[in-house]
């Protein structure tokens, strides 16, 4: 701005991905019989398995599509060589984390402007948490060579749904997500509707949710494709 400058104005960057949300249902039918045997405790039982069952679909239906590296608006996948987010395949350690590190500190917006994200997360499989474990250990060091820099940097994330010995760097989301989901109507949770059958006296239970989720951006998170099978 100039001492007596006019204010320019400009636009808004903004990618083109969607996400819409989708009604998942499943309902079971509890009969008399098994009502009066449970001394109508049934219920109760299957509300909370609902919630659990619930939460572990969501839990899987997001980190699939994680696995599934789906295709952007841009016609590229998620993790693509031309989105710089892409590594070599390599197992956890210093080095491999830091060349992935690297990867994130470069993404730039829309705008071409070094956005410096840094990782928040680590996000492995199982056959990866033992490796994560030991590479955010803290470590007392004699030379400064075995010191462990990544040390306390970042949180370890550790789900079965991760396939192999693939894992991810995620900035912190509140700066850059590049995965979202989320409910209608802020309908967190399961809903569930019972019914009493007039001539059978069974107890009919549905549970619905309406969820969605979906890839949004790929600058804020970094995939590795983990060790190569020998």
């Amino acid at each position: 701005m100039a001492e007596v400058g006019e204010l320019k104005y400009g636009t808004m960057s903004e990618n083109r991905e969607t996400v819409s949300a989708k009604e998942y249902a499943s309902g079971i039918i509890l009969s008399r019989q098994t009502l009066v045997n449970d001394d109508l405790g049934a219920l109760g039982d299957y509300a909370m398995m609902i919630g659990v069952r619930t939460a572990a679909d969501e839990n899987r239906m997001v980190y699939g599509l994680l696995n599934s590296n789906p295709t952007l608006a841009d016609g590229k996948a998620l993790f693509h060589a031309a989105h710089g987010n892409l590594a070599a395949g390599a197992a956890i350690n210093v080095e491999s984390v830091g060349k992935a590190v690297a990867l994130l500190r470069k993404q730039k917006s829309l705008d071409d402007i070094p956005l410096n994200l840094a990782p928040r997360f680590l996000v492995v499989g199982p056959d990866g948490e033992l490796a994560g474990r030991q590479l955010l250990a803290a470590i007392v060091a004699n030379q400064s060579s075995a010191v462990n820099p990544w040390a306390g940097l970042m949180e370890l994330v550790v789900d079965a749904n991760i396939e192999g010995t693939a894992w991810h760097l995620f900035a912190d989301p509140s700066l850059c997500p590049s995965i979202v989901f989320g409910y209608v109507g802020d309908a967190e949770g399961p809903q569930i509707l019972t019914e009493a059958d007039f001539d059978t006296q069974a107890v009919k239970v549905r549970a619905s949710i309406d969820f969605g989720y979906g890839a949004i951006d790929h600058r804020g998170a970094v995939k590795n494709p983990g060790a190569p099978s020998s």
